[in-house]
């Protein structure tokens, strides 16, 4: 099934349903600090999984805890506090029309939400705390048709109640915003009206959603917080001159405050944080000759992980063929360069690779947890593995 372009406000880039690129304007820098790239970095190698002495010591392994037996499809799923979250079909067909909620100790969802329209679709939801949010679209976008009514609901599953966050009215538009949540917060990012971005926030219990960021340059669905910081893919930082194949990775205060660059290459396609590190991808090319006619995609690229508070770069893994950015978690980075996703530490070179097998679009990372879903037997199935050693 075919899923339409979410949101165009990060320069001339198109935000995907999975977030593939970030662009800005500037010349690209070789490296995460300017330089060259090294090679010298270890990328590590795949040692099979064993069990781990301790969360943070031992050999890296992925320990199951969960497994969500779902008999339609499902959309990209996310972590709460202490459950997985996702949108799926019942079933009937392959239109993700409802909200499924399940906890880490009992494998049977239940539904939450459902779509108000018809014909709806609910591609995007998050969770913290008693609370799922999830966007609701009139129907699903295509190339002919990308023009839809949205609306963003928040409801708490223990009582019930539902709250409207943000909407576009009775005026279809083609984008969609990417809902996200993580301790104690939702954010999401909207086109403002000269396509740029706006970033809004909400706490259950506030009256209406905050504005973080007005006008600015970022790439939708990017933004993951780390402590009080928001982190996310944005224009090439301040210094790069000229046409830059990627941007950079930002971070501003969760209250508020002036947003700071985290690096400075002017070419990442895809920013995460955890505990005290972002994890990005990028580009190994920085001034192609010849620019593609749909743009650079994530081929070939870099994924590197660097302390929040600055320190020197760590490069993890140099690939071919990315399907999607890189996840990050407590001491870990997720990415997946060929069906088959990898788990790497951030404190070594250790490193897991989960077996062959049939995956759904859009996994997550949460403290040490990685939910994913594997499509077979006439249905999917949800998993939330804990990581641990490292």
């Amino acid at each position: 099934m075919t899923r339409a372009p979410a949101v165009v406000v990060a320069g001339a880039l198109v935000a995907l349903a999975t977030i593939t690129a970030g662009c800005g304007s500037g010349s690209p820098g070789a490296g995460p600090s300017g330089g060259t790239p090294s090679d010298g970095s270890s990328t590590g190698r795949s040692p099979s999984a064993a069990t781990a002495s301790s969360p943070s010591t031992g050999p890296l392994a992925l320990h199951p805890t969960t497994k969500v037996r779902v008999p339609g499809s499902v959309g990209p799923v996310r972590l709460g506090d202490d459950e997985v979250v996702f949108p799926f079909s019942d079933g009937s067909d392959d239109s993700w029309r409802e909200v499924g909620v399940a906890g880490f100790d009992d494998s049977r969802p239940r539904v939450v939400a459902k779509s108000a329209w018809p014909h709806g679709l609910i591609n995007w939801v998050a969770a913290t705390g008693d609370w799922v949010a999830y966007v609701d679209q009139s129907a699903e976008q295509s190339d002919s048709s990308p023009d839809v009514r949205w609306r963003i609901r928040a409801v708490d599953t223990r009582t019930g109640e539902t709250v409207q966050l943000a909407s576009n009215g009775d005026e279809p538009d083609p984008y969609v915003p990417i809902v996200l949540g993580q301790d104690g917060w939702f954010f999401w990012t909207s086109a403002e009206s000269d396509r740029s971005a706006r970033e809004s926030v909400w706490k259950p219990g506030w009256g209406a959603p905050k504005d973080l960021l007005r006008h600015t340059e970022m790439t939708p669905g990017s933004e993951t917080l780390a402590g009080d910081r928001l982190v996310y893919l944005g224009a090439a930082a301040t210094g790069a001159r000229g046409h830059t194949v990627g941007g950079d990775c930002w971070s501003v205060p969760i209250t508020g405050g002036d947003p700071a660059p985290l690096t400075h290459t002017a070419l990442a396609m895809g920013c995460a944080a955890a505990g005290d590190d972002v994890v990005w991808t990028q580009h190994i090319e920085q001034n192609p000759k010849r620019m593609p006619a749909l743009g650079i995609l994530d081929d070939p690229y870099t994924v590197w992980s660097q302390p929040l508070d600055g320190g020197r770069p760590t490069l993890l893994n140099r690939g071919y063929i990315l399907s999607s950015p890189a996840l990050a978690g407590d001491g870990f980075a997720s990415w997946d360069p060929d069906g088959r996703r990898v788990v790497r530490s951030l404190t070594s070179t250790k490193e897991v690779r989960l077996p062959p097998g049939r995956y759904a679009v859009g996994s997550a990372a949460a403290g040490r947890r990685l939910a994913y879903a594997t499509v077979g037997n006439g249905g999917t199935t949800i998993h939330v593995d804990e990581v641990s050693g490292g």
